[in-house]
């Protein structure tokens, strides 16, 4: 059971005397049947119920080819990592430190 994808957006663009955050709730999305929500500093992931990947970035909103039946998603600072329902893993995004587990430190898309 699914539920409207909410985010909190904290902003520090303020007049020049104020340092005080931003804050704000917004719905980012309408389709009630997300399962499963991640987040890193780039981009939101979630699952639908149709075990497709959506992401939401500055770039907008779009499907993820070729991640589908993904069970679970993780993200780490400036990376994101996928379970899927068979048992792999699936990693992209910043590799500095060899986080996406892949045996080297290229930046995955």
């Amino acid at each position: 059971n699914g539920g409207y994808l909410w985010v909190l957006a904290i902003s520090k663009k303020r007049p020049e005397n104020d340092d005080t955050p931003s804050t704000q709730f917004f719905k980012l999305d309408e389709d009630p049947n997300y399962l499963s929500v991640s987040c890193n500093s780039h981009c939101i992931s979630a699952i639908n119920s149709k075990n497709e990947v959506i992401e939401f970035s500055a770039n907008g909103k779009y499907k993820i080819q070729g991640l589908d039946n993904i069970k679970m998603i993780a993200s780490g600072d400036e990376f994101t990592m996928y379970l899927s329902h068979s048992g792999f893993v699936y990693t992209k995004g910043v590799n500095f430190f060899g986080q996406l587990g892949v045996g080297d430190y290229l930046n995955r898309c």
